[in-house]
């Protein structure tokens, strides 16, 4: 691999021209936002270089030959290679970089047997299932075109995708399919029996409080246990197997959420206000109210100042995702559409920010002022 890497002329990489642009785009391009990590572009080379090159190499024959023995031996039938990647490494990103690899390739070499561009995502419940949604290239926050994963030319590629990110098995599938997906949630399924009782057997039993009373007698070493929660709280429906409801597939159920995620959230800063970093520094809104825009989802109206010569301002209120992070890119575009609305600040709410995003703190004449929920 790192022989093939080390080839500085792209006719000489072994893969097509398709492929060798998006390697010299995922390495060269200079990205807006966050550019993909070494190790993501190291991941998608390899299946790449297995794909593309190994076929026509002798030394490549044989690791493919033992792959596929391997496979023989353990899952016959169904061909699986597995990416070993750390915690927190990026694995939606290279699920996508190899998407629109296959994809493209796909699309505009349709005769070849080598790529497609029908994708089977399994996922262990809905909350990552809504997590992945950003691998849906017509989705409003799809990596390709958020991330730049993909020249811009070959997004049209990547939106003839099929993707299935299934809960149950559909009946027009492959009895194959089918079969590995049931195995599959048997599998999770005893292994999570597995866990339980190894915790009910093993593990020690503890009282935890939520507002621990001062025992001056103890030296603390590490703060308090807390229950922290946004209020008002939002209850979650789930069925008669104590799964939660996926309310995407049964909108407008009498047992779904009496409030959505935004309207959580403005409620919250109707009633707490933003705390910014000097500690008698808080924002306390007069007015909260709606706002028609892509990214900011409200406005609100807030004294500065004391006094005589307190003055009015108005802040645009960003609220990030239920579940994920907020990114550099979405904060910019925020701040742009706020100073485009002639707003004073933005507030970003989030209940986390990706490492870049904590830089970022002001656009232009728009602060913008990063708020982190509680959950």
């Amino acid at each position: 691999m790192n022989q093939w890497r080390g080839i500085s002329i792209p006719s000489a990489w072994g893969v097509t021209p398709e492929t060798a642009r998006l390697l010299q785009h995922w390495r060269h391009h200079e990205f807006g936002g966050v550019r993909p990590f070494f190790c993501q572009i190291e991941a998608v080379e390899t299946v790449i270089w297995l794909t593309e090159v190994a076929p026509n190499e002798r030394q490549g024959k044989g690791f493919l030959e033992h792959l596929v023995n391997a496979n023989n031996d353990a899952n016959p039938e169904l061909m699986r290679l597995a990416l070993k990647m750390a915690t927190g490494a990026g694995k939606t990103t290279v699920m996508a970089m190899l998407i629109a690899w296959q994809t493209v390739n796909a699309v505009r070499r349709p005769q070849s047997k080598r790529f497609t561009r029908g994708f089977l995502v399994v996922t262990p419940g809905i909350t990552i299932k809504d997590r992945l949604r950003v691998l849906y290239p017509n989705d409003p926050d799809s990596y390709y075109a958020s991330r730049e994963l993909v020249p811009s030319d070959m997004l049209e590629d990547v939106k003839k995708a099929k993707i299935v990110i299934p809960r149950e098995a559909d009946l027009k599938w492959p009895d194959i399919a089918s079969t590995v997906h049931a195995d599959w949630w048997q599998a999770r399924i005893a292994r999570q029996k597995e866990i339980d009782a190894s915790i009910a057997a093993k593990a020690e039993f503890e009282y935890l409080y939520d507002k621990p009373y001062p025992d001056n007698r103890k030296v603390r070493v590490a703060g308090p246990f807390t229950v922290e929660s946004l209020s008002p709280h939002r209850v979650l429906g789930v069925d008669e197997n104590d799964e939660l409801i996926d309310q995407t597939a049964e909108p407008g159920a009498e047992y779904a959420a009496r409030q959505t995620f935004p309207q959580m959230i403005l409620e919250n800063l109707r009633i707490a206000g933003v705390q910014q970093a000097h500690k008698d520094a808080r924002i306390t809104f007069t007015a909260l109210t709606p706002w028609p825009g892509d990214l900011v989802t409200a406005e609100g109206r807030y004294m500065e100042g004391e006094g005589a010569a307190a003055v009015e301002r108005r802040a645009a209120i960003f609220i990030g995702p239920e579940f994920g992070t907020v990114t550099r890119p979405d904060l910019v575009l925020a701040a742009r559409e706020a100073g485009d609305a002639a707003f004073d600040v933005l507030i970003a709410c989030a209940f986390n920010y990706e490492a870049h995003a904590t830089e970022f703190s002001k656009l232009g004449r728009i602060p913008v002022l990063k708020a982190r929920m509680h959950a």
